[in-house]
């Protein structure tokens, strides 16, 4: 079985007094994840008010090749 392993980006945001991050998006690169930081920011402000609450990790995606 061929596998392909490709790098993603989770983003989170997390809420004041919780202990939980919550999942946002998957972006495909940290330059993606930023530009979605900025538009959530714009489009959701009551949201998303705080920029130094998102998060991001890197996760290694392994898929099966056809």
């Amino acid at each position: 079985m061929n596998t392909i392993t490709e790098p993603i980006v989770l983003l989170h945001y997390r809420r004041p007094y919780q202990e939980e991050r919550e999942l946002v998006c998957v972006c495909e690169s940290e330059k993606v994840a930023n530009t979605e930081i900025h538009r959530l920011r714009e489009e959701f402000p009551d949201l998303y008010p705080e920029p130094s609450r998102f998060e991001t990790s890197l996760v290694i995606y392994v898929r099966r090749a056809y």
